[in-house]
């Protein structure tokens, strides 16, 4: 790919958290051309320095990512980008086991309760929200108000999920139309105080904060992810249709949850539960 100046890496729209994974690539380059054999040269000398596997698929996924952005507008730069992912998927294998999570790590039913008493409103939303629909954190975020149909007591989203796949999950209406008059963003369904796109950083910190502050102990918006799989598993549904509506492969719901169709009733359950 053709070289890359610092100024269009820097305004790249994407997390903090990504574009220093990216800054530390582009640095190790020495003002060389990115390639294939650069990005898994990088990749593997992390490893052999006792990089986990967790966070060398992050660096991977960060990598790729920015030149995927990178390279928009260009239809070179996209079929080269084409030919280096292919190359550095199949040279860098980087297999990460999924943690057992540990049912006294969960949200309870009493915490839950407790959260969406004291904690404040925009929070109370976006935890009901996580706690119904059992969203990936950036996937919520990324909601937007033209991608919803109403669908009866529901209202249907299309999203796009982890590896691109279209996904399509339900929120109760009554929880749906209490979101504008609370966030005003005529885009985002949660936005920040300025009405733009709320960034995950900003809330990891709330959660953190009022997390400790309500319950003494640390909560993180995955939980809410972990705590609705586990719910919908103890009750009953199908894991496959629990796969589809989550997004991930049936195999990692049985490793990860330790417990198998996922219907318009489970979510309205779900939603009633703190009701």
């Amino acid at each position: 790919m053709e070289k890359l100046k610092l100024s269009n890496i820097l305004n790249l729209p994407v997390s903090k958290r990504e574009l220093n994974r990216f800054l530390s690539f582009y640095k190790s380059l020495n003002g060389k051309q990115i390639t294939s054999e650069a990005i898994i040269r990088y990749l593997l000398t992390r490893r052999q320095a006792g990089i986990t596997s967790k966070t060398l698929k992050a660096d991977k996924s960060a990598i790729l990512h920015c030149l995927k952005i990178l390279s928009l507008g260009s239809e070179k730069s996209q079929l080269e980008l084409t030919k280096i992912r292919s190359i550095v998927h199949e040279s860098v294998k980087l297999h990460c086991p999924p943690t057992r999570i540990r049912e006294t790590d969960l949200i309870s039913e009493s915490e839950m309760k407790l959260f969406m008493k004291q904690a404040p409103l925009r929070l109370r939303l976006i935890a009901y929200f996580l706690w119904t629909t059992g969203l990936r954190p950036h996937e919520l975020l990324n909601l937007k108000w033209k991608d919803g149909i109403q669908k009866g007591e529901f209202v249907e989203f299309t999203l796009k999920g982890k590896g691109e796949r279209i996904r399509h999950i339900l929120a109760p209406s009554e929880l749906v139309a209490k979101l504008f008059p609370t966030f005003q963003s005529k885009d985002y369904l949660f936005a920040n105080l300025k009405g733009e796109q709320l960034t995950q950083n900003a809330l990891n910190k709330m959660f953190s904060r009022y997390g400790v502050r309500i319950l003494g102990r640390r909560v993180f918006p995955y939980l809410f992810r972990h705590t609705f799989a586990t719910s919908q598993i103890k009750a009953g549904i199908d894991i496959g249709a629990i796969s589809e509506f989550m997004g991930n492969s049936p195999e990692l719901l049985v490793r990860v949850y330790l417990h198998s169709s996922m219907k318009a009733d489970s979510i309205m359950n779900q939603y009633q539960r703190i009701a």
